[in-house]
């Protein structure tokens, strides 16, 4: 563990560091776990921020009677019990970054009057943000949701940034205040709910953003009706991404639809690659500039990348000529 000096004994180190199972159904361990944490915040915390670093937490409720309105850092811990962040008013930042959480996490009745960032968390049950209220810029990037998500009542007052979230079931988007201040990055992927992936994803993008001139809108458009056209090659692109987790991005999907109509003219199915061909072809002639780009460099580059010259000649009979655009 990384403290500052050597103010906690060897004792106290061990006991902020332990493992999931010396948690369990001892409540004089945690206990002794609550008093020396805030023993630690005593030693390591300062008069506008309280810091954790690499510590090991059972059940735990951040709320003023941890500590007082300051910020808090949180850094690389590990939650193996349910997390509530509770009646607060963060008057300084707070950062809450590569941590882990195996069990519900829940954020409520919080004011931040200061700027709050959420890096590479990874979340292995429900998460609920409840009764949020955002005074400064609020950034979400890279977190990993494996359950449930609901964002509620929710205020934003400047900038908020959702990137590169990765959403494993269904996510929530209920009574938010301010949404004007909301940008998606990336487009969020649901594996094994896609369904409610795209009816919550498009419905919300439809309310909030279409006076908006945003790609998210008409990538996320193309990639549904991706779907809905080729379903079994769309499931085995999901299954790609998630286990090389190699991308996220509506670009990522494409690029991976033009290597499936690669290996079609490498299996000499000519008849299957021309219905993904002039599926794009219709896509590409009705989008805009924006989609227009990403299909020549995610989709058209693809297609004969590094295919020998054999199948390269015979595929190209079947390349509308409004594909053939110099990329191959």
């Amino acid at each position: 563990m990384a403290f500052v000096n050597d103010s906690l004994t060897e004792e106290e180190y061990r006991i902020l560091s332990c493992s999931k199972e010396n948690w369990q159904n001892d409540e004089p361990k945690h206990d002794k776990f609550i008093k020396t944490l805030k023993k630690y915040i005593s030693l390591y915390g300062s008069d506008s921020t309280v810091y954790f670093e690499s510590i090991s937490f059972p059940d735990i409720t951040f709320s003023e009677k941890l500590f007082e309105n300051n910020g808090l850092h949180i850094q690389k811990c590990t939650f193996y019990g349910k997390v509530l962040f509770t009646q607060l008013v963060c008057q300084s930042e707070v950062n809450i970054n590569e941590c882990e959480f195996f069990a519900e996490v829940v954020y409520e009745n919080i004011i931040f009057q200061n700027e709050v960032q959420m890096f590479c968390n990874t979340y292995n049950q429900d998460v609920t943000f409840q009764d949020l209220t955002f005074k400064d810029k609020f950034t979400i990037d890279d977190d990993f949701f494996n359950s449930n998500v609901v964002f509620k009542a929710l205020t934003f007052c400047k900038n908020v940034d959702f990137s590169d979230l990765i959403l494993k079931r269904k996510c929530q988007l209920l009574d938010l205040k301010g949404v004007e201040y909301l940008t998606w990055n990336e487009l969020l992927c649901i594996y094994d709910s896609p369904d409610v992936f795209w009816d919550e994803r498009e419905k919300y993008i439809d309310s909030i953003f279409e006076k908006q001139d945003s790609i998210d809108k008409e990538t996320l458009i193309l990639v549904k009706k991706l779907k809905a056209e080729f379903p079994a090659v769309v499931e085995k692109i999901s299954r790609y991404l998630e286990e090389t987790s190699s991308g996220w991005s509506c670009y990522f999907w494409i690029e991976q639809f033009g290597n499936s109509t690669k290996e079609l003219f490498q299996r000499r199915n000519y008849r299957e690659a021309e219905k993904h061909l002039l599926f794009i072809e219709k896509e590409f002639l009705q989008g805009s500039e924006k989609i227009q780009n990403i299909i020549e460099v995610a989709y058209v580059e693809n297609i004969l990348w590094k295919v020998s010259s054999k199948i390269r000649n015979e595929a190209l009979k079947y390349v509308p000529n409004t594909l053939n655009i110099g990329y191959l």
